[in-house]
């Protein structure tokens, strides 16, 4: 992964002992692995995998049902290495309690259920205790389970003991565990995210490599590593008034990619102080170029209050225009590929941003490389973790989330 910034001025200088607090995290996870709310720096480290029965190996399609979980990690790996096209496999996130997208996917798996298909219906709770995600799964098991029983494999991944869990062993469904401590937006190579990955044939080795070298390259210089520069960055300036985070990304299969960033940093960030302050560095993701030609508009008018990442992809192959069908229209176009066009205006605007002094941080990841994916994801998480203990905030716990469960219990009562 390559990495530059531009316009950076207002660089905290409270990061080198939010960097001790990483690092000693670090040390303790290495004695004692998953002992501490740091525990997903011991991930990448961690060499077990779930062991994927043949069973599932020949399944066509794979269901996860999973609510507020890493379920944009798996998708964002999926698409941008363009697993889903490669291995002629399918994964369908269900991830919210919409009846018409229910009913619909249930359609689609009795359609390949009725062709003799196999599917995996895959349940994500930690606590076992999820409303959305075990009414999802009493709907599947009722719908498409009891009737197609030698077709339909149940797996699920929550805590050891949980009730979900209790019930899975009674059942001899297969289990997977997460390991303790390991809360859900930093879960990307637990069992959560590599089970389905897996299954698809990610080159998770690689993947986890990649992670680890990200990992180590900031404990040995944190100084130069690019998510201290970021998150000294997103800090300092959060303290003059810039609250948004914006990603573009130069490749529409890395949407997902923006999506899983945006639950990680808002739910690592935005808190409440101890004196009653609220935190917040709202994260927002665009598409070049579709979004050039909107939100760009506002990006580049509006700038006193968002920092601006750009995220593109080194490809190999490209489609070349050579026709000269339209020779007046566009100057210099012919001979010039589709990636050539996605770079100048991936350049020009950053040049923009430039002029109108905005911080900018470009990444460049290579196309369907696993190492620099997950070298650029861990970089992401140490970002997050280090941006909220600068803001003196715990960028592990989210006790604002619980403030909609209540009222939900409250209203199933009635």
């Amino acid at each position: 992964m390559l990495f530059s910034s531009f316009s950076i001025k207002n660089i905290t200088n409270t990061a080198p002992l939010a960097v001790e607090g990483i690092k000693k995290a670090f040390e303790d996870e290495k004695l004692a692995p998953y002992a501490t709310p740091y525990a997903s720096l011991s991930l990448p480290y961690d060499l077990s995998i779930p062991n994927i029965a043949e069973t599932l190996r020949q399944a066509e399609t794979l269901v996860i049902i999973w609510i507020g979980w890493s379920n944009l990690w798996t998708l964002a790996v999926m698409d941008a290495l363009r697993m889903n096209k490669k291995s002629g496999k399918e994964i369908i996130s269900l991830d919210t309690v919409d009846t018409a997208d229910i009913e619909r996917n249930i359609l689609y798996l009795r359609e390949k259920l009725e062709k003799w298909e196999h599917i995996i219906i895959t349940t994500i709770s930690k606590s076992g205790t999820t409303a959305e995600t075990i009414g999802i799964f009493e709907i599947l098991y009722t719908k498409l389970y009891s009737e197609y029983k030698s077709q339909v494999h149940i797996v699920t991944i929550s805590d050891p003991g949980s009730k979900l869990d209790l019930i899975a062993e009674q059942q001899w469904w297969i289990r997977y565990h997460l390991p303790k401590n390991v809360g859900g937006r930093y879960s990307v190579l637990s069992s959560v995210g590599l089970f389905p990955l897996l299954w698809l044939g990610v080159d998770v080795h690689s993947l986890r490599v990649g992670a680890r070298e990200a990992l180590e390259d900031f404990i040995k210089k944190w100084w130069d590593h690019p998510a201290n520069t970021v998150a000294s960055s997103l800090a300092g300036e959060y303290k003059n008034g810039r609250n948004i985070f914006e990603h573009f990304f130069f490749a529409k299969n890395l949407e997902n990619l923006g999506k899983w960033y945006r639950q990680l940093l808002a739910e690592s960030v935005g808190k409440i102080q101890k004196d009653g302050q609220s935190i917040g560095i709202t994260p927002t993701t665009s598409i070049g170029t579709t979004d050039l030609h909107s939100v760009a508009q506002l990006d580049l008018a509006h700038t006193r209050d968002r920092s601006m990442a750009v995220v593109s992809l080194r490809s190999k192959n490209s489609i070349r225009i050579w026709s000269s069908l339209l020779p007046e229209l566009v100057e210099n176009i012919r001979g010039k590929s589709l990636d050539d066009i996605m770079l100048a205006a991936e350049h020009g605007f950053i040049g923009a941003l430039k002029m109108k002094d905005l911080p900018v941080f470009h990444y460049e990841i290579e196309e369907n490389n696993a190492h620099d994916l997950g070298y650029f994801l861990q970089t992401k998480m140490l970002e997050v973790m280090l941006t909220g203990l600068i803001l003196e905030i715990n960028p592990f716990d989210q006790p604002n989330v619980e403030d909609y469960k209540i009222g939900m219990k409250e209203y199933m009562k009635k």
